[in-house]
């Protein structure tokens, strides 16, 4: 919750919107975890015909010298970090926004920082669209057309970014930023971020094998090693990935009149965007977010909707070459060996989603690749 008078914080939103706006109110929607801040609406008077009614505004207020200093609490701030430079920097949303038409996500109006050591305060203030005006509905459960319509967009997604890593200098700094200022991983349960859940796995019998191999694969994950007799590591096939794509993160829009038209949809909460194969996210919205009877019975029919998605979009771009070798094998087994890394999280953090179908598809990866 911002601590600002309703009338300086008024002045503050109006910086980053139209000229002439008029604010009607600004409407708290959600309390951030711990209490570090908020998302509002921001209800206006319209300038003009075509200006929207509501924007959303992001606001993070954090004192580094809050007694929680743990890891949760360092992940958090890089995260709202991360956030700030996807939405600010040139080379992410905007370019997003400018280049991958359907690919939707919130525009950014302004983005603000203030990290003063002298003051102990990191803020974070983010003006953006509001996406409930051409994406009205959310769904906590997807049935197959939405699941596809959200497979599609993290193929979009995917191959905006594809082959955009930039490498040099970053693998050896020990920091978990990459140079151009999003997480070097991808996602919030990598390994390297969760090794208190990994410890408290402890000797289970039934975790044994997840256990096991759970370095390794993590090394895999960043391409800083291949599985003995497969080669499908290659950094080429690395992207941006949204790190977060479970379906309280997706909106969708209102259906069309033409039931052949498939729904459209768009994301947002951008704090966990980095590195990875697009596969840790199709694997965690597959585990978390899709309707567990469309999973066993469309399981295949859902991940080749990914995949052409993909390989079309490649091959609109300069990567024709990683199109035709990005193969559907390739995917599943990138598929499977990011569903035994969900199943380690799982294992240490606590069970949730499609829980029967991650775990065999873990226990197939891991036969299957003899790990």
């Amino acid at each position: 919750m911002s601590t600002a008078t309703p009338a300086t914080r008024q002045q503050k939103v109006l910086q980053f919107l139209p000229p002439r706006t008029k604010i009607r109110s600004i409407q708290e929607c959600a309390s951030l975890w711990a209490g570090y801040g908020s998302i509002s609406r921001v209800y206006i008077i319209p300038a003009s015909p075509t200006q929207p009614s509501s924007y959303i505004l992001k606001e993070i207020s954090v004192n580094h010298e809050r007694g929680d200093r743990g890891v949760g609490h360092t992940r958090k701030l890089l995260s709202y970090q991360v956030e700030s430079t996807f939405y600010k920097d040139q080379r992410f949303a905007q370019s997003l926004l400018r280049d991958s038409p359907g690919v939707s996500i919130p525009c950014p109006l302004g983005v603000v920082v203030e990290n003063s050591e002298a003051s102990s305060i990191f803020s974070l203030t983010i003006a953006m669209s509001d996406l409930t005006h051409e994406f009205p509905l959310s769904r906590s459960d997807l049935d197959f057309l939405h699941a596809t319509a959200a497979l599609r967009w993290l193929a979009g997604f995917h191959a905006h970014f594809w082959g955009s890593e930039e490498t040099q200098g970053d693998e050896t700094d020990g920091q978990p930023i990459s140079g151009s200022g999003l997480w070097k991983e991808g996602s919030y349960w990598h390994l390297s971020t969760r090794t208190e859940e990994f410890e408290s796995i402890g000797n289970s019998r039934k975790w044994a094998s997840v256990k096991s191999v759970a370095p390794a694969i993590a090394d895999w994950l960043r391409a800083k090693s291949n599985i003995p007799g497969i080669n499908t590591g290659s950094r080429r096939f690395r992207t941006v990935l949204h790190g977060d794509p479970k379906a309280e993160n997706i909106l969708f829009r209102l259906p069309s009149p033409d039931p052949s038209q498939p729904p459209q949809c768009a994301f947002y909460d951008f704090q966990y965007v980095g590195y990875g194969y697009g596969a840790v996210d199709v694997a965690y919205l597959m585990a978390t977010s899709v309707n567990a009877g469309v999973i066993a019975k469309q399981e295949d029919d859902l991940i080749k909707v990914y995949h052409d998605e993909l390989i079309m979009r490649l091959s609109k771009r300069s990567v024709a070459t990683d199109a035709q070798e990005y193969t559907l094998d390739i995917l599943k087994i990138h598929l499977g060996l990011a569903l035994v890394d969900w199943v380690r999280f799982m294992a240490g953090w606590g069970m949730w989603g499609n829980v029967r179908w991650v775990e065999e598809k873990a226990k197939e990866t891991l036969s299957l690749l003899k790990l």
